[in-house]
């Protein structure tokens, strides 16, 4: 997904940097560093480029590794200084091959051994140029496009002409600008002021740089021209000699400085991991330790990383395992707050082989509850479950239509009654949902059953056919459609497959050899809507959503001799 997309779904976006490999860090090992990165659920990682490009090869492939096999948005580094169009239009033409939809353009600095001819020698002087070449450009016109700012005084310019030059950038066609390091937070909100005054209102990213070697940062420090903050020049002062206090004091100091940008409403936190994932693992984990303190200190209302707050409009599942009951406990062990609104009481009956009686709830009973949720609380996300009449069908589509939140659709049409067996109880609602749900869907996850009812196909038995029902629903309207292949398709694994209406994507795992799966299908779907809430893509909140599905299953249990669900304490947060 582009970053500018990103920032339109999302209040605030944190991300890492990391450099390409290089003679001291192996590819292998920054493979590792990367994957250990992923867990902790950046918006995106950046790879950086290197001073005149000498590792611009490595940058692609590792951009489109964290892309492609990490699964996890990416921004590649492109700097300009010394280059030929050429060789800048070669560069972007892999990482269109690679999938990387997002650049940030630089000028960059004189490589070492150089001298400030190497700009004279090149196609571009400034950034800007380059931007505006690549807006021109119709075969890059997906793009999202990044620049850089020093929220201080670049040490070649003074105020008046870094803004100058900030404001070419964004004319220029810029989506969003991602800053320097910085130690004074006052230094970028004064700077961020200055730019509103020109009209700039692109996101700014806080680029923070944790302070962990005290040697290293007073060199970084000496280059760059930053100010330090008198606290930050007692810890170096205090710690400088200690490496492990240091570092320690380092983490907290940015942490402390990321949740006081967050609460004054900075959009961006870019951290520069030097590629070393502890730090931010122990940052993330500061973040969310220090945010209520930090909050109440600066007298900001509410808290920044909030929990987020999802609706599940479905039925309720008398047994425990599926419906509304999955639902909240899926949403509780994924970390996010869930609400309900009640569409239909299903019971079974255990003297009649567990068959299924359906107690549809009163429409006004419906309604009051889905006003009670969005419009006395408000929700980041919601799904839909078993909607048991056309009558429901359609006044939910009535309220999706006006909600611009993500909406994921569970469209629930079969209930299992024996181990093996299935019946459809709501044929006539097929046309209903195709119609009134699925244009405002942002995902929608059927089993096989399901998908070939929406695509109006006999039966889906092959990966062909279920490619051939996603590019069916994805034509009725809905963005993303993920089809829970799970374990009937041939072979030793597990499939789901994953369309957005150009791509498909394939999730496998082991196939689970259990017949103690009631719920899956309503689990699957209520995961999927709180990864996406929390502010993963749909990518991503498939592939977690995925594993944590096997594993479910390997721990699920039996009720009785009909039914036995997942268990959903796999769900829980590590």
């Amino acid at each position: 997904m582009r970053i500018k997309d990103l920032f339109e779904k999302k209040e605030h976006l944190i991300s890492f940097e990391i450099f390409p490999p290089n003679k001291n860090f192996s590819e292998e090992k920054l493979k590792d560093v990367t994957a250990e990165l992923v867990q902790y659920k950046p918006d995106f990682i950046s790879v950086t480029y290197g001073a005149g490009g000498k590792t611009k090869g490595g940058t692609i492939e590792m951009a489109s590794h964290i892309k492609n096999n990490l699964k996890t948005e990416v921004l590649a580094h492109l700097t300009c200084v010394g280059s030929k169009k050429s060789e800048i239009n070669d560069y972007l033409q892999e990482a269109k091959k690679c999938n990387i939809k997002n650049i940030l353009a630089l000028r960059g600095d004189v490589p070492q051994g150089e001298t400030e001819d190497i700009y004279n020698r090149g196609d571009y002087k400034y950034a800007s140029e380059l931007i505006s070449d690549l807006r021109k450009n119709s075969e890059f016109n997906d793009l999202s496009i990044g620049g850089a700012f020093y929220p201080e005084t670049h040490y070649e310019n003074n105020d008046l002409v870094d803004l100058f030059h900030l404001k070419n950038k964004v004319e220029a066609g810029t989506d969003f600008l991602a800053s320097q390091m910085f130690f004074d937070n006052d230094v970028f909100i004064k700077f961020k002021e200055q730019a509103e005054k020109l009209d700039i209102k692109v996101p700014l990213i806080a680029g923070i740089m944790p302070v962990t070697n005290a040697k290293q940062i007073k060199r970084i420090i000496e280059l760059s021209k930053c100010s330090v903050p008198e606290k930050l020049d007692k810890l170096l002062e205090k710690y400088g000699d200690n490496p492990e206090s240091m570092k320690k004091a380092g983490i907290m100091y940015a942490s402390e400085q990321i949740i006081e940008l967050l609460a004054y409403g900075i959009r961006g936190i870019h951290i520069y991991t030097m590629n070393k994932p502890e730090i931010a693992k122990e940052i993330m984990k500061k973040i969310l330790n220090l945010q209520d303190n930090l909050i109440k200190k600066y007298k900001i209302g509410g808290s920044i990383m909030s929990i987020k707050k999802v609706l599940t409009i479905a039925g309720s599942d008398t047994s425990g395992g599926a419906g509304i009951q999955a639902d909240l406990k899926t949403f509780q062990e994924r970390g996010v707050y869930g609400m309900s609104a009640l569409t239909v009481i299903v019971t079974m009956d255990p003297r009649n082989r567990w068959a299924h009686k359906v107690f549809p709830v009163e429409m006004n009973v419906i309604k009051e509850q889905i006003d009670t949720v969005i419009n006395g609380i408000g929700v980041d996300a919601l799904k839909t479950g078993m909607l048991p009449t056309v009558e429901i069908i359609e006044y939910v589509g009535s309220v999706l239509k006006n909600l611009k939140n993500p909406i994921v659709i569970d469209p629930v049409m079969v209930c299992k009654v024996t181990s093996g067996s299935t019946e459809n109880l709501f044929p006539e609602n097929v046309e209903a949902m195709k119609k009134c749900l699925l244009p405002y869907a942002t995902v929608v996850t059927p089993n096989l059953f399901e998908a070939a009812q929406l695509a109006g196909m006999e039966k889906i038995d092959t990966v062909e056919e279920a490619k051939e029902a996603a590019k069916k629903i994805c034509d009725l309207g809905a963005k993303n459609v993920v089809i829970k292949g799970r374990k009937f398709f041939a072979g030793d694994k597990s499939v789901d497959i994953l369309y957005d209406g150009k791509d498909f994507e394939f999730f496998e795992s082991e196939k689970i050899d259990t017949e103690w799966n009631h719920g899956a299908g309503c689990t699957f779907s209520a995961s999927v809507t709180a990864e996406i809430a929390k502010g993963a893509t749909v990518s991503q909140a498939v592939a977690t959503t995925k594993k944590l599905i096997a594993e479910a299953l390997k721990q699920s249990f039996k009720l009785n001799d009909y039914t036995g669900p997942l268990n959903h304490k796999a769900f829980a947060l590590k």
